[in-house]
């Protein structure tokens, strides 16, 4: 993939910062659950360890959103696929699938979100719209054409792709 603005930064769109905060919300309300459990005598070693898990998310969640730039605050080029993108692809049996390529902490969120480093964001990622990309996974490897990639609107429900 050629360089992008990308390059330098995370970058996350801003429906997705949205999700992720939530995410962090949930996941301080397990924090809370298990940090009176992790104190009780008798406790397991899963409590713990889901603790931690809990805890160790967390700081990962915010420093990503701490250190991450917005994606609709890049220049967009509707003429190729780009981070936070909406692209819609037709498959060689003529089935259309769109997707919002993401960041790959965003890609969990949601079913149409997919990782900018998943087989098929890879393969999307810098490519002209009208092209066809061939897209290599565990099983083998599928052909699919670029119809569309725009650029979603910064308040726009995840029901519009």
């Amino acid at each position: 993939m050629a360089s992008t603005p990308y390059s330098d930064r995370p970058y996350l769109t801003e429906e997705g910062r949205r999700l992720l905060e939530e995410r962090i919300g949930d996941r301080e309300r397990v924090l809370e659950e298990l940090r009176a459990a992790v104190h009780e005598p008798g406790r397991s070693t899963d409590t713990v360890e889901s603790y931690h898990r809990a805890a160790r998310e967390i700081d990962h969640l915010r420093s990503l959103m701490e250190g991450a730039g917005t994606v609709e605050d890049v220049p967009d080029d509707p003429t190729i696929v780009e981070l936070g993108d909406i692209v819609t692809i037709r498959l060689d049996d003529g089935a259309e699938e769109t997707y919002i390529v993401v960041h790959p902490a965003e890609a969990p969120v949601e079913d149409e979100r997919i990782s900018s480093e998943s087989p098929l964001g890879r393969a999307l990622l810098g490519r002209r719209v009208g092209g066809t990309v061939e897209v290599d996974v565990p099983s083998g490897s599928y052909r699919c054409t670029i119809t569309r990639a725009t650029r979603r609107e910064a308040d726009a429900g995840t029901n519009d792709a």
